[in-house]
């Protein structure tokens, strides 16, 4: 099974697009993805919405769905060839929703360049009610931990960034990690 990953890209509360990634759900690949989005939205000198999103996006190795470029392509937009950083097998549209669903989903937010992973990482979250979780929690102090705190509701670049490094050593020490000043332990598998 894949772990799909719906990354929303919302304008004054209004989703203007969305990419699908068939492993972007997983804990590493979507924060990779988050801080790389973030990062292209914040240098790109692009000043129209419409090139400024397709480009943050195709950067990711994600592509446009030919009825989308068709569309846009009528409206007067065309878009250069973008060498992704990396290959991601995910698709761009320019519609409310996407054709098909993930398994994750997360928002970036356009008006301050924020992303929201809250619900993303819900799913990667320790039941706090489990056995394991009683064990794992006495282990806390041992885990991958943030510097500071932050609000998984409207993460910065950096905070993105800071949890991508804690996720990244969770996965080389096959441990938990752990948002400093939250309760939660999370995991990441991969």
């Amino acid at each position: 099974m894949s772990e799909r990953l719906i990354i929303e890209i919302a304008f004054q509360g209004e989703t203007v697009a969305n990419a699908y990634y068939r492993w972007g759900g997983l804990p590493s690949a979507a924060l990779d993805l988050t801080k790389s989005i973030l990062t292209k939205l914040r240098t790109s000198k692009e000043q129209e919405l419409i090139p400024r999103i397709y480009y943050a996006l195709a950067s990711t190795g994600a592509v446009m769905d030919s009825d989308d470029n068709d569309h846009l392509t009528a409206l007067g937009y065309e878009f250069e060839k973008v060498d992704p950083r990396k290959q991601s097998d995910g698709l761009i549209s320019f519609a409310k929703e996407m054709p098909f669903g993930g398994d994750y989903e997360l928002t970036i937010c356009l008006e301050d360049l924020t992303a929201n992973l809250e619900s993303l990482l819900k799913y990667w979250e320790l039941d706090q009610h489990s056995e394991a979780f009683r064990y794992m929690n006495l282990k806390r102090h041992e885990m991958p931990t943030t510097e500071w705190k932050m609000d998984l509701t409207k993460l910065s670049e950096g905070d993105v960034t800071e949890l991508d490094k804690v996720c990244q050593k969770a996965v080389s020490t096959q441990s938990l990690f752990v948002v400093k000043g939250r309760n939660e332990l999370f995991d990441s598998p991969f």
